[in-house]
């Protein structure tokens, strides 16, 4: 062992007179590293965006709905039935009621005029307790966590404020029709706060108690239920699956929808990837030849062909592994700038649903894409070693 180790000293620069060898030397290093990194990057790129993504649509799209088989309206009793029901440590439930209708409003012509012009745009309405606002994941997408959320308040999108040109503490006339009787419904309210999303809900998409959408005396009725709990602990209700069914909210078509774009990137990758790995393999293919007296002299001196099989998948697997630090550490410092300085920006938040690429920082794309390219290095290796015993056989 100390033989071989001394010989692999003497040759791991890969230098010769000519210099051919320390340039492919390099040059192999540069493109597995290049490789790596790109192959990282790619990965971390995609998985970033599609996680932001799938978070955005969950933010606006329930865990699961709580319904009726027959649709029919549920009752303020068999909401609160169903909350004591349940006992979870979290609760993040709410009663959800739809209404489509129109926005009224009037706005100066310009600033220097006292000339009005009436203004509608039409909106989705969706009333919920107020309660929920606090506890589930839209949350998060609020511009103004510090408010109060009376009956007589809504919460509208950025970019749905800024067509209407009203903002907080500003009274609006919502017209909106109830689906199921078709009764036709007009009520001022002040808006409270503003969330944004970077998705087409900012237009759109308006928030109120479902308390002020009661326009019944005597009871107050609601379409579903629904919430943030996942399936494992939905098992804990005592639900009545002949009354009521429960559906979830499946983003897979969404993730897959866009995993169809990673297929031409990872192809492309793989294709860098094995292109940097052909680069080492002319480097081990010319120092075989380079070097054949010299690995026929370690021969003669008694240095047997599995000793010199072994030198040589060192000398490779030596070039992989600093490609291997040279891309890993470059791929974490990437990472790192682009998610402190966003380089990547994307040339529209409304298409794209984000203003830049957040870069995922995955562990695991540091052990498989490196091992890879270790398990190839070797295997390359081997395959040399077998051309240079049979060449001397």
């Amino acid at each position: 062992m100390p033989t071989l180790l001394f010989i692999f000293s003497r040759f791991k620069e890969f230098k010769t007179k000519r210099g051919f060898l320390s340039f492919n030397y390099y040059l192999s290093i540069f493109l597995i590293s290049f490789a790596l990194l790109s192959t990282i990057i790619s990965d971390s790129l995609t998985s970033g965006y599609k996680n932001e993504i799938n978070r955005k649509m969950r933010s606006l799209n329930f865990n699961f709905e709580i319904t009726k088989h027959n649709d029919s309206n549920l009752t303020i009793d068999e909401y609160n039935n169903i909350k004591d029901n349940f006992n979870g440590n979290q609760l993040l439930f709410s009663p959800l009621i739809n209404f489509t209708g129109i926005i009224f409003v009037k706005n100066l012509l310009n600033e220097n005029s006292n000339e009005t012009y009436s203004q509608r745009e039409g909106f989705y309405l969706r009333g919920l307790e107020p309660t929920y606002f606090r506890s589930s994941v839209i949350a998060e997408y609020l511009l103004y966590q510090d408010y109060v959320f009376k009956d007589s308040d809504i919460i509208i999108g950025k970019d749905l404020s800024n067509k209407i040109q009203k903002g907080i503490n500003d009274t609006i006339n919502l017209l909106f029709i109830d689906e199921k009787s078709q009764n036709i419904h007009s009520k001022k309210y002040i808006i409270r706060n503003l969330f944004s999303t970077n998705t087409e809900f900012d237009d759109f998409l308006v928030y109120a108690p479902f308390q002020s959408l009661n326009f019944n005396s005597d009871r107050i009725y609601f379409s579903k239920i629904i919430g943030d709990q996942n399936e494992e602990q939905l098992r804990e209700l005592n639900l009545d699956y002949s009354l009521y069914k429960v559906k979830y909210w499946d983003s897979n078509h969404i993730l897959a929808f866009l995993d169809t774009f990673d297929i031409p990137i990872k192809l492309l990758m793989f294709l860098i990837m094995f292109l940097s790995v052909y680069s080492l393999s002319s480097l081990i293919s010319n120092f075989t030849l380079e070097k054949k007296h010299d690995l026929k002299l370690l021969n003669l001196l008694g240095v047997s062909n599995n000793n010199i099989k072994l030198l040589i998948i060192a000398l490779s697997s030596y070039i992989t592994l600093i490609s291997i630090f040279i891309g890993s550490l470059a791929s974490i410092l990437f990472i790192f700038i682009q998610n402190r300085f966003k380089l990547i920006k994307l040339p529209s938040e409304k298409i794209f649903q984000m203003d830049y690429i957040p870069a995922d920082f995955n562990f695991s794309l540091f052990i498989k894409y490196p091992l890879f390219l270790i398990i190839l290095t070797i295997l390359i290796s081997l395959y040399f070693n077998n051309k240079y015993l049979k060449h001397h056989d």
